[in-house]
């Protein structure tokens, strides 16, 4: 039975569709939670950096540990409206405090972890962050202007000693449980900082509903996730990318994330056998497709079951051509289609829709 997509008919669901925004909301309590009511639901596969050690995070289990987060940030004098500032790497813990920040009404302010001295004291001083949370690697460049940086009063590092608050012992000491504060839905929720192409980086603030609310959108009919699925999203933390399809937008639909704390500089090769990888438990023949926009045209790769790997028909330049001819009915053109811009989004779900027929036609 072939699955359909969540949007139907896209023009349709253009006219129709409303997003309704209570008053009051907290989404960890009002959607996150409400996943975890299943103890065994899955809500993140991460993957350490070596690329082969794992582990799986229950939605129970990280909103349990989120609470703690909020208590402990609560408990070194962080109020409702606080700022945070965050410096990590794709581990746990971002997600952690990311909720916890939500769950205590305080306001993240994630941070890349590229950012020298002078970044980090011009975004700590901006948004008046009052705790920063950051790991060994980069300590050093927090403390390095901390003295240059008159809001900040805590510094709490994730997975190793020094003379700050370590993160675990904050936990061990703080209480799993806090009541929905039942805030404004448009009360302040996460602070970015743009990439500052032109000038200095300027602050985005989003609110209770803005982001939460607002990728459920995206979430249902970009992303098409679903309960059972696996998601994945490359992604820094430091960028609003994160947050929209590394966070919201697959927990508003229950799939679960994946993760890789993939470091240094991008390796595409790894990346694709990671995704193949991913395979190994399907069923021969099973695909992965990629769909982004690419020079005006759309690159697809398929990753597919190891028998077929080497077999140039699955690859991705041919299947490309194939999904040409099929989308623009000429054949050798480029498709008529792409991810924005406001082309027919419809032909390109239907376009990634088929290459499961074009690999068993061929």
């Amino acid at each position: 039975m072939t699955q359909k997509y969540q949007i139907g008919d896209y023009r349709e669901t253009h006219r129709t569709f409303r997003q309704d925004v209570p008053e009051r909301y907290n989404w960890a309590y009002e959607v996150f939670d409400r996943w975890g009511r299943d103890p065994d639901k899955v809500a993140m596969v991460w993957v350490a950096p070596d690329g082969r050690t794992s582990r799986e995070v229950t939605f129970r289990e990280m909103s349990e540990r989120s609470r703690r987060v909020a208590n402990a940030l609560v408990g070194l004098g962080a109020r409702p409206g606080d700022r945070v500032f965050i410096m990590l790497h794709r581990v746990v813990e971002w997600w952690e405090v990311m909720l916890g920040c939500m769950r205590a009404r305080l306001v993240p302010v994630p941070g890349a972890i590229l950012l020298t001295t002078n970044d980090i004291s011009y975004r700590i001083n901006a948004s008046d962050s009052v705790i920063a949370i950051t790991d060994p690697e980069n300590v050093d460049k927090i403390e390095a202007v901390r003295g240059e940086c008159p809001s900040l009063n805590e510094l709490v590092v994730v997975g190793g000693p020094g003379p700050w608050h370590e993160y675990e012992d904050l936990l061990r000491s703080a209480s799993a449980e806090l009541p929905n504060p039942h805030n404004l839905s448009s009360d302040p929720l996460v602070i970015y900082f743009t990439s500052g192409t032109t000038g200095y980086p300027k602050m985005v603030l989003n609110t209770h509903a803005s982001y939460p609310i607002g990728h459920v959108a995206t979430g249902k009919f970009w992303l098409d996730n679903r309960p059972t699925d696996l998601h994945w999203t490359l992604s820094d933390t430091g960028w609003a990318q994160a947050a929209w399809t590394c966070f919201f937008a697959p927990w508003n639909m229950g799939a679960a994330v994946f993760i890789w704390d993939q470091r240094g500089r991008f390796d595409a090769r790894e990346t694709l056998a990671a995704l193949v990888d991913r395979l190994r438990d399907k069923k021969p023949g099973a695909v992965i497709v990629l769909g982004a926009e690419l020079d005006g045209a759309v690159a697809v790769i398929a990753a597919v079951g190891p028998e077929l790997k080497d077999d140039k028909r699955f690859h991705a330049g041919n299947i490309i051509r194939e999904l040409t001819a099929r989308c623009d009915g000429r054949g050798g053109g480029r498709p008529d289609f792409a991810q924005g811009g406001g082309k027919d989004p419809a032909k390109l779900a239907a376009a990634i829709a088929a290459v499961p027929e074009i690999i068993a036609g061929n």
